[in-house]
């Protein structure tokens, strides 16, 4: 026998008996068809765009009905989604030809053309009753064919969010603990929760991480009070949920608004982090460092979803956070040498970042690629009671730092260290060296590193090789992405000495000074930085947005509409392909 269901939900729009979804179909377009050729037509054209989408999606999902496959997912989604836009712009236009009476405006004041748009007011409602009919039809044909059998209320709701198995998905809303008094709070969000997993790419997914979460936050949080603040964050944002899942502790700052608070400047960092490691258990100080910088960047990442920081800004934040860590590691790394192996007479590290972590630039899945020196004699062994040569002392030490920051962040193959004398002679990459920068080690040694670094920009320099594109989305290495902007600037510094900075961004303000690259170069940066960014945390694992996730990620990069952000992002590639092709005429000419 079927229990009944434990949670409450709205009642469902009845399909019950009557045409089917294709004799609905046909009887929207015929509507829409005759509200056209109505005076005052021209004024609603927006509602007649989604009105034209929404039946393309219809007559898509329709088509798959008959297909053996069934219905994709993706055209699931697309007719889900295609139903919530077309409400919001049935909203919108309804609340525009009501605005002058709320007004109290006198139609007098008005032209034939906005009367005769008002008055198709009356014929809005049954157009909307169409295409809320039409939804409730198709889904539940669509519902009887994946899902035979399933009648209750939650499981219905479930199996039209696009869940795989939502007899399985309902068990896993009734094993959630709510307390009585927490029922009627967690009923009002659960119509909330079924939208959301409606518009996710991956409603089961989504489900499961809610379900992972929910079973590890702390036990004096109302379940609703951490659902509202979840749904909406997930739904935006899946790249963030590891970090709840890591440390559950977070919720209570999600909600109480300390998580999002701004990166500490690098100096508090310095102090943060060299607490953490100095505790008594020093082994696990590694761990603790990596704990709190994913705490920090769950908070950049809600700065970026709250937009209360530019997207650029938060890259330069996340470079700036891996930076700090690496600092405080190294210094335990070679503390631990010392206590080992001794010290190496007149000897020190230098720590070099290269590629996007030397440009100052990063996302939460950014490689760090990190390149060893030492000033110093090779041969000269370290004084301890284990002594050691400079390779070998140095070679481990880097080990245990790459070792541990491989836990932030993916960590480039690297290079045993070599002496900062012969840097010029191991790297034959003027590209790679005008990346790189110091990021550890005292002064005396960094400016030894960076002499080093400037002998091996002189190296004559060749035309790089471009790596495929994933796709078009694929930000940095699409063509007029980023990666082929700043092999752009690269062959400007290397050729003119213009904009000589690893910092990608400081490089593009100075070459547009000089005259190197088109004034608009630095808004392309802006733009690819941004998408780049946003794509980080909307799509971690790659590939195209979503037709539901465009809306979300126009609104981040600071656009209000997907159509506005793309024909910004072709420009974008525009810009910078153009810069590319400068660049290397001027790099072939000087090099004949």
């Amino acid at each position: 026998m079927r229990h009944e269901p434990a949670l409450r939900v709205p009642a469902l729009p009845d399909g019950g008996p009557g045409p089917g979804a294709t004799r609905l179909l046909a009887e929207l377009e015929r509507r829409c068809l005759d509200l056209r050729t109505r005076p005052g037509a021209a004024r609603i054209d927006p509602l007649f765009a989604r009105l034209d989408d929404f039946a393309a999606r219809a007559a898509e999902l329709i088509e798959h009905l008959s297909d053996p496959a069934g219905p994709q997912p993706q055209a699931r989604r697309a007719f889900r989604q295609a139903h919530v836009d077309l409400g919001k712009v049935f909203i919108d236009v309804e609340r525009l030809l009501a605005l002058p009476a709320r007004l109290g405006i006198s139609t007098v004041r008005f032209s034939d053309e906005m009367l005769a748009a008002t008055a198709l007011m009356a014929l809005m409602a049954p157009l909307r009753a169409d295409a809320d009919r039409l939804h409730a039809v198709l889904s539940q044909e669509v519902r009887a064919l994946l899902h035979p059998g399933v009648d209750d209320p939650i499981e219905v709701q479930l199996a039209d969010a696009g869940c795989a198995d939502p007899v399985n998905a309902a068990q896993r809303l009734r094993g959630w603990r709510i307390a009585p008094t927490d029922r009627d709070a967690f009923d009002a969000l659960l119509p909330g929760l079924l939208a959301r997993l409606g518009q996710s790419r991956d409603p089961d997914g989504m489900l499961a991480t809610l379900d992972i979460i929910v079973a590890r936050q702390p036990a004096d949080i109302a379940l609703s009070t951490s659902l509202r603040a979840l749904i909406e964050l997930l739904g935006d944002a899946p790249g963030l949920s590891p970090s709840l899942i890591a440390q559950p502790a977070l919720i209570r700052r999600l909600i109480d608004g300390s998580a999002s608070a701004p990166l500490p400047p690098p100096a508090d960092l310095d102090t943060e982090f060299g607490h953490l490691i100095g505790l008594d258990d020093r082994q696990a100080g590694p761990s603790r460092i990596a704990r709190t910088v994913e705490a920090h960047r769950f908070g950049l990442g809600l700065r970026l979803i709250e937009r209360t920081a530019d997207p650029l800004d938060l890259a330069a934040a996340h470079a700036r956070l891996a930076e700090a860590a690496l600092r405080a590691i190294a210094a335990d790394a070679l503390a631990r040498m010392r206590e080992d192996h001794g010290a190496i007479p007149g000897s020190d590290l230098v720590i070099l970042a290269l590629g996007p972590f030397g440009a100052g630039a990063l996302t939460s899945q950014s490689r760090l690629d990190l390149a060893y020196l030492f000033t110093g004699d090779r041969e000269t062994r370290s004084d301890g009671r284990s002594p050691l040569d400079a390779d070998a002392y140095y070679g481990r030490a880097a080990a245990r730092i790459s070792a541990a920051m491989a836990t932030l962040h993916p960590i480039a193959s690297w290079q045993p260290p070599c002496p900062v004398e012969g840097f010029d002679a191991e790297i034959r990459n003027p590209i790679a060296l005008s990346r790189a920068r110091p990021v550890y080690g005292p002064d005396t040694a960094r400016t030894a590193a960076l002499a080093a670094m400037r002998r091996g920009l002189a190296e004559p320099c060749g035309i790089p090789r471009r790596k495929l594109a994933s796709g078009p989305y694929d930000v940095e290495r699409v063509r007029g992405g980023l990666a082929e902007l700043d092999l752009a600037v690269r062959l400007n510094q290397l050729g003119h000495h213009a904009g000589v900075d690893p910092k990608l961004r400081t490089a593009v303000g100075a070459q547009v000074r000089a005259g190197l690259l088109d004034p608009a170069a630095a808004g392309a940066h802006a733009t690819l930085v941004r998408l780049l960014m946003v794509f980080d945390l909307l799509s971690p694992g790659g590939g195209e947005p979503t037709p539901e996730q465009r809306p979300t990620v126009a609104r981040l990069c600071g656009h209000d509409h997907w159509d506005g952000l793309e024909a910004d992002y072709g420009a974008a590639r525009v810009i910078v392909q153009e810069s590319w092709r400068a660049a290397v005429a001027r790099t072939m000419a000087t090099n004949g």
